[in-house]
């Protein structure tokens, strides 16, 4: 881990100027060696032609609060990487529920056409079983085994 972070929302300014005649940026360092140092640095640093200047503006951090500091450290940057993984584990279950919401859509739709067959079959045997008692019975007309009530 070796970074280093600004103390604002922008970047602050400290009052030593550097080799190129700039104020230098006041940052706060958050490596495992020098964790929570405050240093300054050219504001050109990284670009092409920076003076390179660089300086601790306090102390380093006794012994005792370093070792806490860094166990703090390492513990925040282990949950960072549970985080990422539980994130993927999320996002990989979202995609897996996703696609079983588009199956059971697809075996809902082979459901009801199954129910259709099924009604078309049942409305088959019927028509067939009229038809078979009708052929049986010698009746001429198909309706005349139905008893139709005179006072209608």
């Amino acid at each position: 881990m070796s970074t280093s972070s600004n103390s604002g929302p922008c970047s602050p300014e400290s009052n030593i100027i550097c080799n190129c005649g700039l104020r230098c940026k006041l940052a706060t360092s958050m490596t495992l060696k020098n964790p929570m140092r405050r240093f300054v640095h050219c504001r050109r640093h990284g670009d092409h032609g920076s003076c390179d200047f660089f300086k601790w503006v306090d102390e380093s951090l006794d012994e005792r609060v370093r070792s806490m500091v860094v166990g703090l450290m390492l513990k925040n940057e282990r949950m960072a990487a549970r985080i990422h993984q539980l994130e993927n584990q999320l996002d990989s279950q979202k995609r897996e529920l996703s696609k079983m919401k588009e199956k059971n859509g697809r075996m809902k739709m082979r459901l009801q056409k199954l129910c259709m067959c099924c009604v078309a079959v049942f409305m088959l045997i019927v028509a067939f079983s009229y038809v078979t008692v009708y052929i049986r019975s010698g009746c001429k007309t198909p309706c005349s085994g139905i008893a139709i009530h005179e006072s209608l």
